[in-house]
């Protein structure tokens, strides 16, 4: 977008720091402050109000520093390798008694009136993160991450068209933005309706209500086993599924790894079950391999998964995914089923064999599967209109931002 650039220093007033006052120790204290952090920052530019700070901040700072609608917050210290310091995110709220300020971590940036847009600011901002353009500002120290606010604020060139020019960009974008979140409310909707129609099927899992069969892993798989620990290449025919690729949602196969000998390699099959087996915070994650028939290449796993090969007149792989994925039943399953210490647990085979799983008659499991692979589909055309939204507005942001 051609347009004059101007200074990011000329179209804000001057930067406005945080506070993070003190402990409240007095319930009836009059000074009690809502503060936001860096923890209430999402990637997408709003402030998450679900976990919102409480202090004890003086009166004459809180009128200096409250905040107002159309602030935008910056990250000035802190942030993770996954997330670099430097995120923006959008003050939307407009009640005047309702007094929010922000932590020491962060610092305010308030428009000049009639500059500019402060939403289409906010995009702006959000843009040059994504792609790294305040990178060059950081200033780490001590292990944290610094921003050189003065640096940047003086260094960056803000993109100016008219200001009704700026406002149809806001909206458009925005409206692209507001079906993204539709699309992603509705992806969680087709889960949530797989999670219910298991329970409306076949009861409570624990109380087994319906008094189903229980049955030992063993007895219902013709196959349980823990993969290798093969030698890695660039690129081959092999590949390898690991513990970055099996997730609830889908195995990634984005994130394989190759292996360089078919010799001696489990060779995997359509409808595997495939689980995490190692790792805190990941152990327990379980996924079914699909195979694939276009793709010229054969899969196998490592030593971080387990293998669940079902005998297919016993049990069906997608009622035993969705019912290792039932809260109750994975806190079990990890408890239950591994060796080691706190901080290096592994799923045990032998332990996993023994673990006893509700069986109702495959029949049922049957028409469940069938429920879930009609709403996998639904879902699928959900996932690819949100997949082109998510392009739409990458390009359009490339298309109003880029330099």
């Amino acid at each position: 977008m051609e347009n004059r650039k101007v200074q990011l220093a000329e179209l804000i007033e001057t930067p406005i720091t945080g506070e993070w006052g003190n402990e409240i120790k007095d319930a009836d204290n009059q000074n009690i402050v809502k503060v936001i952090r860096t923890t209430n920052f999402t990637n997408s530019g709003e402030i998450d109000y679900s976990d919102i700070t409480l202090r004890d901040i003086e009166y004459i700072k809180c009128e200096k520093k409250k905040l107002k609608y159309g602030d935008i917050i910056l990250e000035k210290s802190g942030g993770t390798d996954v997330n670099p310091v430097g995120r923006v995110v959008f003050f939307d709220k407009n009640d005047p008694n309702d007094v929010y300020l922000t932590n020491n971590f962060t610092t305010t940036l308030r428009v000049k009136d009639n500059k500019i847009n402060s939403r289409f600011l906010l995009l702006f901002l959000l843009y040059n993160y994504k792609y790294k353009g305040v990178h060059k500002f950081y200033n780490k120290t001590t292990g944290i991450q610094n921003l050189q606010v003065s640096n940047l604020i003086k260094n960056i060139y803000v993109p100016l068209p008219e200001i009704n020019i700026q406002s149809a960009i806001v909206e458009i974008l925005d409206k692209i933005k507001n079906i993204i979140k539709r699309r992603e409310k509705q992806i969680i909707l087709f889960d949530e309706l797989i999670k219910s129609r298991f329970i409306e099927m076949f009861g409570d899992p624990i109380k087994n209500d319906k008094g189903w069969d229980k049955i030992f892993i063993e007895e219902i798989a013709s196959l349980v086993s823990r993969g290798k620990t093969p030698k890695y290449v660039e690129k081959s025919k092999i590949g390898v599924i690991n513990q970055a690729c099996v997730y609830w949602e889908k195995i990634k196969f984005e994130n394989i790894k190759y292996h360089e000998d078919k010799k001696d390699i489990l060779i995997l099959q359509d409808q595997d079950i495939l689980i995490n087996s190692t790792g805190t915070g990941t152990l327990g994650r379980v996924n079914i391999f699909m195979k694939n028939e276009e793709k010229d290449i054969i899969y196998t796993i490592d030593t971080h998964i387990t293998l669940l090969r079902l005998k297919q007149w016993k049990s069906n792989s997608i009622y035993l995914k969705n019912y290792f994925r039932i809260p109750i039943i994975q806190k079990y399953l990890i408890n239950k089923c591994v060796n080691g210490s706190t901080n290096q647990i592994e799923l045990s085979k032998e332990k996993f064999n023994n673990f006893r799983v509700l069986l109702p008659p495959l029949s049922l499991q049957n028409e469940f599967s069938q429920f879930v692979e009609k709403t996998d589909k639904l879902k699928f055309e959900v996932e690819k209109s949100l997949k082109e939204m998510e392009n739409l507005y990458d390009s359009l942001m490339q298309k109003f931002f880029k330099q």
